[in-house]
């Protein structure tokens, strides 16, 4: 794909050092509903579960089952993953944020499924209205992407986001097993999780301080395209869409993580559990940061429903996960209906 010039570059952020106020191209309230698949709702007073993973983990797979059924989302506490591994990553985080605009924009990604780099999102072409947000994915090594940055110390940032990966890959696995065996699916011998998470990013989100957040969006609503994804977040702000409560405020907990389940396990699980629909609201006062470790099937493996004695026939056509991320690129909203079997 050829290169986009940086103005014209759709997933370029606004240099919010220099803004005053909301600009038009930033304000989405009040929404237009009919472009959000007519999701409406305000925030409800419904929390969002929290598993310790220190306690037996078959005694919460009820706990476990009924999140993931009615919003795709759950928070862990006692997960194993060092505070210091996560802090560190938080403080690499907002070092590379911290950094004057026209310095990131020499690491900006470019429109296409699999870029990294920073700027907006990939679905940010899709709305009208430009999201209060700065991002920076990584697929692997980062190295050439921050070499700008920190010429003498961008093996320092390499090091503490491969670590950080490390460690949420594992968690990722550890959970994706606790809630595939909670529906009942045997793991071992059965699913090949090397497979179904053989393909890993890491998405860090920057919401800076935001002079109306009563008209700006952070993220817009969207589903993940992962089997599980596994977020820190320093600040209030996620919500999480609950079907007959609304928009269901995800507060972070102390020490914890938050688990959302995405469109290829909402598949795997043949519609049984939700692919978590959030977004993010920014906050006034507060900059908020959050750091996304997604968890995807290898690109040739295909995804369809377990076959289980809960499934009797199956809702979704069997797919590729490389095909179905370049209908997700396209579609966004319409890519999980469209692999419903009529």
């Amino acid at each position: 794909m050829a290169a986009v010039a940086p103005e014209k570059n759709p997933l370029r952020p606004l240099d919010y050092t220099a803004a005053g106020d909301v600009p038009d191209s930033h304000v989405w309230f009040p929404f237009d509903e009919s472009k959000l698949n007519d999701i409406s709702g305000t925030p409800a007073d419904v929390a969002v579960p929290v598993i310790d993973l220190a306690a037996p983990l078959a005694a919460q797979f009820d706990k476990v089952r009924i999140a993931c059924e009615k919003t795709g989302m759950f928070q862990v506490i006692n997960h194993g993953v060092p505070p210091a591994v996560i802090a560190a990553a938080e403080e690499q985080c907002l070092r590379l944020f911290n950094l004057p605009a026209e310095l990131k924009q020499a690491a900006l990604r470019q429109p296409g499924p699999g870029s990294a780099g920073y700027g907006h999102i990939p679905i940010q072409p899709f709305f009208a209205k430009k999201m209060w947000h700065e991002g920076f994915t990584i697929h692997g090594s980062p190295a050439d992407l921050v070499k700008n940055y920190w010429p003498e110390t961008y093996l320092e940032f390499c090091d503490v986001m491969d670590t950080y990966q490390n460690a949420m890959h594992e968690l990722a696995r550890k959970t994706a097993i606790m809630i595939l065996e909670s529906m009942g699916a045997a793991v071992a011998g059965n699913i090949d999780l090397a497979a179904y998470m053989g393909t890993r990013a890491l998405q860090l989100n920057y919401y800076p301080v935001c002079p109306d957040p009563t008209h700006a969006l952070g993220l817009a609503p969207h589903t993940d395209t992962t089997v599980v994804t596994v977020l820190h977040q320093n600040y209030e702000g996620l919500q999480v869409f609950e079907e007959g409560e609304g928009w269901v405020e995800v507060s972070p907990v102390a020490g914890g993580l938050v688990i959302n389940i995405g469109d290829f396990l909402h598949m795997m699980s043949n519609g049984r559990f939700a692919s978590a629909l959030h977004r993010v609201i920014p906050d006034k006062m507060n900059e908020r940061i959050s750091m996304a470790f997604f968890t995807m099937p290898l690109p040739e493996q295909v995804v369809a429903p377990l076959m289980l004695k809960s499934v009797p026939f199956p809702k979704f056509r069997s797919v590729a996960m490389k095909d179905f991320m370049k209908v997700k690129y396209e579609q966004l909203y319409k890519a999980i209906p469209m692999m419903k079997i009529a």
